[in-house]
């Protein structure tokens, strides 16, 4: 069990985490406005699988990693920057139609799940947030508190 020292601190730090805007938010809300609601909950859901996913790894030592090897961590960060610089180009090289008759393309949650969880697992904040909270809201014997820096 994680034994969390102070469960409203953590609560609190996830939710404030959750509601700074950053590309998780950007393309949750990209993909609820373009395709819907469940195109939307693909999102989240992808954005959230992408957060556990870090959580995990700082528990199990990704912290320890990172902070004994910075140039792990920019090639992580610089990942992410070629994703979002991809997602970009893509973007504008899409042909713009100002036919108001056209229909945009439904993609599925599926879709939207992958990009959201690809966004996610690239996304800077998240591995800064993961790696580095653990020993705050963790006892000093946990675990996982002896990984964070």
């Amino acid at each position: 069990m994680l034994d969390i020292q102070n469960y409203s601190s953590f609560i609190a730090a996830v939710v404030i985490f959750q509601l700074a805007p950053g590309p998780g938010t950007l393309a949750i809300l990209n993909s609820t406005a373009r395709n819907g609601i469940r195109a939307g909950l693909g999102a989240v859901l992808g954005t959230l699988l992408g957060n556990f996913f870090f959580m995990v790894a700082a528990v199990a030592g990704l912290a320890a990693v990172m902070n004994a090897n910075p140039v792990s961590f920019q090639a992580l960060q610089w990942l992410g920057a070629a994703y979002l610089c991809w997602i970009g180009v893509q973007l504008l090289r899409a042909q713009v139609d100002f036919d108001p008759a056209m229909q945009e393309i439904k993609k599925s949650a599926r879709v939207h799940f992958r990009q959201a969880f690809t966004v996610s697992l690239t996304n800077p904040k998240v591995i800064l947030f993961s790696s580095r909270s653990s020993r705050y809201f963790f006892g000093r014997t946990h675990p996982a508190s002896r990984w964070a820096p």
